[in-house]
């Protein structure tokens, strides 16, 4: 819910600074954007982040899922898009006092290969994205 909030206020205040400063025909991409999940000793964790000083704690991939879904809902009814997504966490050993980069476990697939919950979440929107590469006929 805070979350949602949240995107629900940036992305409301970007669509009104884009329409402020005579540009609302541009579109809204989202960076740096994700919720990392883990199984076992990083479920919990808090994973190192260059931005946030205390880390980003690792959620439960039910949670992941949960969350991917809420934001693709915001994402589309504000048309935002391109939405870069990391497919595959990525295996890294935690450093001496490090627990990871929160950035590598926020895929959809393990490092393992292996589906988290939040595939199934993506897979289900993407069955509901237009192909904008097929252009319609025009109309006479």
């Amino acid at each position: 819910p805070v979350q949602k909030k949240f995107f629900d206020w940036m992305l409301a205040l970007a669509r009104f600074l884009l329409k402020k400063h005579g540009r609302p025909d541009l579109p809204n991409m989202i960076s740096e954007w994700g919720y990392p999940s883990g199984v076992g000793a990083w479920e919990g964790s808090l994973l190192a982040s260059s931005v946030m000083p205390i880390g980003i704690e690792a959620i439960p991939e039910p949670r992941q899922a949960q969350m991917l879904n809420v934001c693709l809902e915001m994402f589309a009814r504000y048309d935002v898009g391109p939405v870069c997504l990391m497919t595959r966490d990525i295996e890294a050993e935690p450093a001496a006092g490090n627990p990871g980069f929160w950035g590598f476990h926020c895929g959809i697939i393990r490092a393992d290969e292996t589906q988290k919950p939040s595939y199934k979440t993506v897979k289900a929107w993407g069955q509901h994205v237009k192909d904008k590469s097929k252009k319609s006929k025009p109309k006479r």
